[in-house]
Formats: C-alpha cells, structure tokens, sequence
C-alpha cells in the first residue's frame, strides 16, 4: 500500500500547532485520593494546521486539492503522511548499543531527554553506522517495514554488533514523515474566492485575494 503525503498548499500558516496526548486512566477513592495510570507507552500527537486562505479558482484548485485528499481517505479511515516543518529529520540519532545477540533496532527521534518512535523513516536518506563504520543496505542490514503499510520502522543486521564499548553504538542520518489520520469525520472548509479585485466582500464571509499581492 502506497500512503500518500498531505498536500503542500501555500496558505499553511505558521505556527503549526502539535500537542502531545496521552491516555491516563484515573482511579478515585470515596476519601478522595487517586492514583493514575497511563497504559501508552508514547505520545500520540494531535496536529491543527491554520491555513490564512483556501482559493477555489480554476487555477489555483487549492480547497478542491484538500477536499479531494480528504475524501480519498475515507475521513479517519486511511492513513496519510504529514511532513512536520519543525520535526522531519534527525542527524547522529543513536539506536542503540550492540550487545552481540540484538539484530532488529528500530527507528527513534530522541527530544532532549525524550525518544519517540518513528513510524516511517525515509529510506532514501537513510545511513546506517556502526561503530563509525558506513554500512552497506543489502549486505550489512536491511530495513524493517510493516506488514500493514509498509512503512520503514527500523533495520535489521545480518550480524549481531558486538557488545563492548559504549562507542559501539548505531546511528542512522535519515528523514521521516508523521503516519497521521484525521482526526474528524465531517469537517468543515472555509473558502476564499480569488477574484479581480482587491478589496474584500464584507457582505459575506468570502475574502477577495490579489494574486499580485
């Protein structure tokens, strides 16, 4: 299965905003106390992008492209990728340590004290070091996908990296794309006509947008 990319659409404002959500079940005693549990090991991230305008032109086809996107995915049903601008590659991220049995590592992207999963490394970019050595895809490791989607979610070594020192570690240089879904079924579209004028409509809620600026 092929999971498409959202679409790059030039009214995307900045900030992106990306919050981290957790599940925590919380259990209340009579007296008052409680005690919580939190059963996901990781973060699921929650993204809202704000786009300042949405033209529905002939040419320019941008509200046509997200809706179309959209129902191509089923709403929540389908998985799509997301390039965060702020969090979409990694340089020198260690896996791990060699310990002369462990053959599989998957992919991580660690935040200061932090690391989370990466779902689907960009195999492209993709180098793999142990102990300061380039290794070779196809003779050294192969990448790990899912039987699901394939997506690339770490590498697999054909010999074990030793155990010993702490220089002994694996690093990839690579780039990577959120596995995403909707988070509604039924949202709504805010358009902005691209018209001749330069002067917005304040009778309706439509803007007019001067493509010369």
């Amino acid at each position: 299965m092929t999971i498409p990319t959202f679409p790059t659409l030039p009214g995307l404002s900045f900030p992106v905003k990306k919050s981290p959500t957790f599940q925590t079940i919380e259990h209340k005693a009579v007296a008052g106390n409680s005690t919580t549990q939190s059963p996901q090991p990781f973060a699921i991230y929650a993204y809202e992008l704000p786009f300042e305008f949405l033209r529905a032109d002939d040419v320019t086809l941008e509200i046509q492209t997200l809706m179309s996107f959209y129902t191509a995915r089923r709403g929540k049903a389908q998985p799509f990728h997301f390039n965060d601008p702020d969090d979409n590659a990694v340089v020198g991220q260690s896996l791990g340590l060699g310990d002369g049995a462990t053959v599989n590592f998957a992919f991580i992207r660690t935040m200061v004290s932090n690391a989370d999963p990466v779902q689907d490394a960009i195999a492209a970019g993709l180098n793999v070091y142990v102990n300061g050595v380039l290794q070779t895809l196809g003779v050294d490791y192969t990448i790990l996908t899912t039987a699901q989607y394939g997506t690339n979610y770490g590498v697999a070594f054909t010999v074990a990296p030793a155990a010993g020192l702490p220089s002994r570690r694996i690093f990839p240089i690579t780039g990577y794309a959120a596995l995403t879904r909707t988070s509604k079924s039924s949202p709504s579209f805010s358009i902005i006509t691209a018209r001749a004028c330069g002067k917005p409509n304040r009778s309706s809620s439509r803007r007019c947008f001067n493509e010369g600026g």
